[in-house]
């Protein structure tokens, strides 16, 4: 039975990004996703998951208030929902994003 932990980024939608008269990105007025390309890999998963059998779960970091990504997530299959949450988590770098979810999940859960 396939197990299956599809890792997300809640970001901008860029519908809502403008510019500012600076030149720099005004992200004051920006509605947040989950990003297309792991809108699309959650999809794939829970997929798979029927086809074959199996679960999925989804996975993400980012600030308590946040929790719209998680339910938006739920909502297109997955059984499990994990959020890794903390008020410093504003303005976080790849790298360190990618350090917060290089922690153990459940055993025998592959990620997308």
């Amino acid at each position: 039975m396939l197990r299956i932990l599809s890792l997300f980024k809640w970001v901008a939608d860029e519908a809502y990004v403008k510019a500012s008269t600076s030149g720099e990105l005004d992200l004051s007025f920006a509605e947040y996703k989950i990003s297309d390309y792991d809108k699309n890999a959650i999809e794939e998963a829970v997929l798979l998951a029927e086809k074959y059998g199996g679960t999925v779960a989804v996975a993400t970091v980012g600030l308590p208030e946040d929790t719209k990504s998680i339910k938006d997530a739920l909502s297109r299959g997955p059984e499990k929902a994990y959020f890794i949450n903390d008020a410093d988590f504003s303005g976080l770098e790849p790298s360190q994003t990618a350090s917060l979810l290089h922690r153990p999940f459940p055993a025998g859960l592959s990620t997308t």
